[in-house]
């Protein structure tokens, strides 16, 4: 089945030529990745943030670091939320306020 745009070649395609752009940046990744291993071992966290869709993704991302990734897998948490958590208090700053103050610091 074929429709405008789309076929599984390009789909392929496509795949490969992100994987090897990921490979070009696999310093980069894994300097962020040794930053990151390190800010949590020290107490930090990770920050997850997103609109729409992300917003859930940002959740879900969160609550598997919290909990786990696979249910026969135990291990310690990993400090993690998703700034897009608490709708309430989003929406009710995003209204009484202006939507760029939502994560403003003070």
């Amino acid at each position: 089945m074929r429709t405008k745009n789309f076929t599984f070649e390009k789909q392929i395609k496509e795949n490969v030529n992100l994987h090897l752009s990921l490979i070009k940046m696999s310093n980069e990744v894994e300097k962020s990745i040794k930053l990151i291993s390190k800010k949590i071992k020290n107490g930090g966290k990770i920050l997850f943030c997103g609109n729409g869709g992300s917003a859930a993704d940002a959740q879900h991302l969160a609550a598997e670091l919290l909990v786990r990734l696979r249910p026969k897998v135990n291990r310690d948490p990993i400090p993690a939320i998703s700034l897009a958590q608490d709708t309430s208090t989003i929406t009710a700053c995003g209204n009484d306020f202006d939507y760029s103050e939502i994560f403003f610091k003070n």
